[in-house]
């Protein structure tokens, strides 16, 4: 739990990996936030935000603010829809992976927000490799 993890950490440091399931991501967003220099890994960070609104107020802060208090966060989005155009103007890489035409909309997205070089790339793509997008 969050609490177990918060007393622990207090007591004896920050582990070099903790892996939390099942827990409130806006509670692990503010665990990460206390501990500093720490690197996040959200799955399925799309549960964070509805549209243009962070239902996590505390991911909010991160995306806006974690650089000040030392804490890199990366995100993966079930959807590229799903990707908040806040979270985007603040990324400095992207990595996009393989996406088929059986996913049109995903397509459009991807060269909505990053170009058709980077839409045709995505569909060649061999399963698990992925092209990098910089923030240049």
């Amino acid at each position: 739990s969050i609490a177990q993890a918060r007393a622990t950490f207090r007591a004896a440091g920050a582990p070099r990996l903790s892996i939390f399931r099942g827990v409130d991501v806006n509670e692990l967003a503010l665990l990460a936030r206390e501990v500093h220099d720490v690197t996040l890994v959200l799955d399925e960070m799309d549960r964070a935000c509805k549209g243009k609104t962070w239902t996590a107020p505390e991911v909010r802060h991160l995306v806006h603010e974690g650089r000040h208090e030392r804490v890199d966060l990366f995100g993966t989005f079930r959807r590229t829809s799903n990707v908040s155009e806040d979270l985007l103007a603040g990324s400095d890489f992207v990595f996009l992976f393989r996406h088929s035409e059986a996913a049109p909309y995903d397509l459009q997205t991807i060269r909505q927000r990053f170009g058709e070089h980077y839409e045709a790339a995505v569909k060649t793509l061999e399963p698990g490799r992925f092209v990098v997008w910089a923030d240049e």
